[in-house]
């Protein structure tokens, strides 16, 4: 929403918000806290899952049993507070962002790497369970989905998106199909640099299964 607000120079609407997914973890005892497992455990009754207007409304119901039922006054946000934060400057380094600045040269290192150098195909990908709660960078052609349909996937779920594998996401999802060229080898270049940097690599179909 900031992303449209920033592109279209429209003025940041004023209002407070809160993660469904974030309360749903902590409060809830159950593993898995997708939209359709929580909707299942408060009872809330079939929809259409992944339609926009099903999802959001059953989101909005959801809220409100947390809202009744927990003290969710932790989880609240200010839409244009966090912006002015970020654009000001003033927001505290935490001891992640340390961990990404002093990674970036390490991946400044993998660029200039042969695809050889960089790691052998039989344990290309991760394959554990994946934390929607951390970064996500997606690249590469997809065969199921179209990048924004993963980004939004991830969103949905809880994670933040960034726009380049020198922010050290935790995560690359790389599309299955494979790029026509690159300097690396069959997938998209980030995969491989993610890689070399330790990043947490993902194909399409593993990430696809724990999703749906």
């Amino acid at each position: 929403m900031k992303k449209s607000l920033e592109h279209f120079g429209l003025e940041k609407p004023e209002f407070d918000y809160y993660c469904t997914l974030r309360i749903s973890r902590k409060h809830l005892p159950i593993q898995n806290c997708k939209l359709d497992c929580v909707a299942q455990y408060f009872q809330l009754g079939e929809f259409k899952h992944h339609n926009a207007l099903d999802d959001a409304i059953t989101c909005a119901r959801i809220f409100y049993k947390l809202k009744n039922n927990f003290d969710i006054s932790e989880f609240k946000k200010n839409f244009c507070e966090v912006e002015q934060k970020l654009v000001k400057g003033v927001k505290q380094k935490t001891a992640s962002e340390i961990m990404i600045r002093n990674k970036r040269a390490d991946i400044s290192k993998a660029i200039g790497l042969n695809g050889s150098q960089i790691v052998g195909a039989d344990n290309f990908f991760d394959y554990s369970d994946i934390d929607f709660s951390k970064t996500f960078r997606v690249v590469g052609r997809f065969t199921d989905m179209s990048v924004g349909q993963i980004e939004s996937a991830i969103l949905r779920m809880g994670g933040n998106i960034v726009n380049s594998v020198s922010e050290y996401p935790d995560y690359v999802i790389v599309g299955a199909k494979q790029s026509v060229s690159t300097a690396y080898g069959e997938f998209d270049d980030e995969a491989y640099i993610a890689k070399k940097a330790g990043i947490k690599v993902v194909s399409e179909r593993h990430f696809l299964s724990q999703v749906y």
